[in-house]
C-alpha cells in the first residue's frame, strides 16, 4: 500500500515506486504543472500504470514487465471521453517536457481497447519502447507477458472482491458507511 508521494529532481519516466510499494516518487516537473483535469488524469494513469509494478516481480529495467504495466493502464485510457483524451493530449502538448509523454499518448490512440491486447501489437509497441535507452537491448517475452497480464488480472479481480461490500439494499445503502483506511486519508 502506498502510504506517500513526493516529487523528485529529474527521472527518466514520470514517476517511479519504491521496491517496498510504500512510496511513490513522481518527477518534479508534474508538481509545475498547472492543477487541472487534464493532469490529475495524467496522475491517475501513472497510478494505475506504477501501481501495476506491485504484483509483478521487481526488475529494473525489464521490457516484458514494463509493457505489463503499460497494457493494464491502457483501458483506463481507453475508457477516457473523447473530450478528456483530447485534453489531456492538448495538455501533453502544451506541457510537454522534453517530448516524454505526448509520444506514450499517441501510442495509445494508434491502437483501441480491442487491438492493443494481441501479440502482434505487443511486438509493435516493444519496438517503440526500445528506442529508449533502458530497453534498447532487451528482448520481450511473450510467454512471460502473458503470465504477468494473467497475474495482474487475477490481482485485481481479488482487490475487486476485497473492496465489494456485496449486494445491498437501497435502505441499507442509505446507512452504509464508508471507511476509509487510515494509511489513506
Amino acid at each position: 500500500k502506498i502510504r506517500q508521494a513526493y516529487y523528485s529532481g529529474y527521472m527518466p519516466s514520470y514517476s517511479r515506486l519504491t521496491e517496498e510499494g510504500t512510496l511513490i516518487f513522481f518527477d518534479e516537473f508534474l508538481k509545475t504543472l498547472p492543477k487541472t483535469r487534464p493532469k490529475d488524469l495524467l496522475l491517475c494513469l501513472l497510478l494505475i500504470e506504477e501501481t501495476s509494478h506491485l504484483a509483478l516481480p521487481q526488475e529494473e529495467d525489464n521490457l516484458t514487465i514494463e509493457l505489463a504495466t503499460f497494457l493494464n493502464m491502457a483501458p483506463a485510457y481507453y475508457q477516457l471521453t473523447p473530450e478528456d483524451k483530447d485534453s489531456l493530449k492538448a495538455f501533453a502538448k502544451e506541457h510537454n517536457q522534453q517530448e516524454r509523454l505526448l509520444p506514450w499518448l499517441e501510442l495509445l490512440d494508434r491502437y483501441s481497447s480491442k487491438t492493443i491486447d494481441k501479440p502482434e501489437t505487443w511486438e509493435e509497441i516493444a519496438t517503440f519502447m526500445k528506442d529508449y535507452d533502458a530497453f534498447k537491448d532487451k528482448e520481450l517475452d511473450k510467454r512471460k507477458l502473458r503470465s504477468l497480464l494473467r497475474q495482474l488480472k487475477a490481482k485485481e479481480k481479488a482487490s475487486e472482491e476485497e473492496l465489494s461490500p456485496g449486494p445491498l439494499s437501497a435502505d441499507e445503502l442509505d446507512k452504509e458507511q464508508i471507511q476509509i483506511p487510515r494509511e489513506i486519508r
